[in-house]
């Protein structure tokens, strides 16, 4: 039997079924993990928001009353009691020009603020929420304005630290990538039975035939299966004994020839030789 210069069929459905497998996996990975990244930034968010909207409230009395230090002394206690909660990196007030009113840094108190982020800051009618790189740190930065009636106190800025955020997004990494693992892993176990199931029945229907075309005519295939490789095996069994009795029906009648052929002759000796009493049977005369 020559080799084959193809590959087998198990190696065509590993070869098939593992690629799709394995950017399904991983296409699921990107999808969830993309999805998880957003909820946990939206957490994040809203906390930030709802922690700068608390504040804001605090703070109206404050700005609406700039000259009065014993409230601009009051929210400042308050900042520092908001900014021991885990996660806090900084809380501040900003008035409508600019200039910190209270801050949990100290430092930061009486400064004015000019860059371009926070002119755009100051000009927001809505909450504004975003990450932002502090530094070598990343915080979620949320501009919550301060309103009093129809008029722009200023605003309220909460930083909160990415850590935790961090964190939950290095576990779910791990947590997904083990979840790839596994899917890959069920992949290569079920492309394998797949394979066993189908792919050796339908090897055994080749090597039967390739017995069949060498001779070997009393081969048989597996038929025990009640699925289309088995119907297809019953086939090739009953093609392989139509063959077979073909050439034994062939081979009597050539038999039979022959001896009809010898029996023949047998009797044109014996006339040669003058025997006048042997016959020939009527039948072999007008067969042959």
């Amino acid at each position: 039997m020559p080799k084959n210069k193809f590959f087998s069929l198990k190696i065509k459905m590993l070869l098939a079924l593992l690629p799709l497998t394995v950017f399904f996996a991983f296409f699921c990975f990107a999808i969830i993990k993309g999805g998880e990244q957003l909820s946990l930034t939206s957490s994040l968010a809203m906390r930030s928001e709802s922690l700068g909207e608390c504040l804001a409230a605090m703070s109206v009395d404050a700005l609406a009353d700039p000259g009065n230090y014993a409230k601009s002394a009051k929210l400042q206690r308050q900042i520092s009691v908001l900014a021991e909660q885990h996660g806090v990196s900084a809380l501040e007030v900003l008035n409508s020009a600019g200039k910190v009113k209270a801050s949990s840094l100290s430092s930061e108190i009486g400064s004015i603020k000019n860059d371009e982020p926070t002119r755009k800051a100051l000009g927001l009618s809505v909450i504004q929420s975003g990450l932002e790189n502090l530094g070598e740190n990343s915080c979620m930065v949320s501009n919550v304005p301060v309103r009093s009636s129809d008029s722009n106190l200023g605003i309220v800025r909460v930083y909160l630290a990415t850590d935790k955020l961090t964190a939950a997004f290095s576990s779910l990494k791990r947590q997904l990538l083990g979840l790839v693992f596994i899917l890959i892993s069920g992949a290569l176990g079920f492309t394998t039975f797949i394979a066993y199931f189908y792919g050796n029945p339908l090897l055994n229907l080749a090597q039967v035939a390739d017995q069949m075309a060498q001779g070997k005519l009393e081969t048989r295939a597996d038929q025990n299966r009640s699925d289309e490789i088995g119907l297809a095996a019953s086939r090739l069994n009953r093609l392989s004994e139509y063959i077979q009795k073909l050439i034994a029906s062939s081979q009597t009648e050539e038999r039979e020839k022959r001896e009809r052929i010898h029996a023949l002759r047998s009797f044109v000796d014996g006339v040669l030789a003058g025997d006048t009493q042997s016959q020939a049977k009527v039948e072999d005369i007008d067969e042959l």
